[in-house]
């Protein structure tokens, strides 16, 4: 058969030549390639559009409490300031019986749980049951700092590490039993107090009280 009756029967047959079907198969990769890419690129913007909300809902700035001549921290510094201010609130709402320590002492150790750690709890569990043997749980009592110690947060704050440091708070420390004042005393407390990785819901400070770096001291007895 001559070379013109093939190509009238190729075209009759419809078949494309060879160089065209070529073209077709590469245009289609192309386009697969492109898709692939494309894909890609959208599940990397995803995940950069979460990495980035995420990280802004876990960026926790400490503002100093007092801004009078303004304030440069770094994300996630922690100024002495509010260390200082932070121990001073848990220890103090901590040690404040209300009704009484027999009433009031478990109940806060339940409900700052997440602001001392496990072994200090323990050994203020075990001072209150020393207490309560001698008599002196049974008591109303409330912490105060003494005048001028906050203008002294600064020097009352010792870094141990980068995310720890010793608190030292003085206090008075007043108690009453059936209404009659029967202790009022100036004691000096030195905390040991460390940053901790958790949830604000758990934890909104991120630090604990983890144990006492010396024994509490007896500054003052007023009766």
């Amino acid at each position: 058969m001559s070379e013109n009756k093939k190509s009238k029967a190729a075209g009759k047959s419809g078949a494309l030549p060879a160089s065209m079907v070529r073209a077709k198969d590469e245009v289609a990769k192309h386009i697969t390639t492109l898709r692939v890419a494309l894909l890609f690129v959208c599940l990397t913007l995803c995940v950069s559009i979460y990495a980035n909300v995420t990280a802004l809902q876990r960026i926790t700035v400490y503002i100093p409490p007092d801004l009078s001549f303004g304030a440069e921290m770094e994300v996630g510094e922690v100024g002495k300031a509010n260390v200082f201010t932070n121990t001073a609130y848990l220890w103090i709402e901590f040690n404040t019986w209300m009704t009484s320590g027999d009433a009031d002492a478990e109940r806060n150790t339940q409900v700052y749980r997440e602001y001392f750690s496990r072994s200090f709890l323990s050994v203020m569990r075990s001072e209150y049951a020393r207490k309560r043997l001698n008599g002196s749980l049974d008591r109303q009592r409330r912490l105060t700092l003494v005048p001028g110690t906050m203008a002294e947060a600064e020097q009352r704050v010792v870094p141990v590490t980068a995310n720890s440091w010793v608190v030292y708070l003085d206090v008075v420390d007043e108690e009453w039993y059936l209404g009659t004042r029967v202790k009022n005393s100036k004691v000096r407390y030195s905390l040991l107090v460390e940053r901790v990785e958790t949830t604000p819901n758990r934890n909104a400070i991120g630090m604990q009280v983890v144990g006492f770096k010396d024994e509490p001291r007896l500054l003052a007895e007023n009766g």
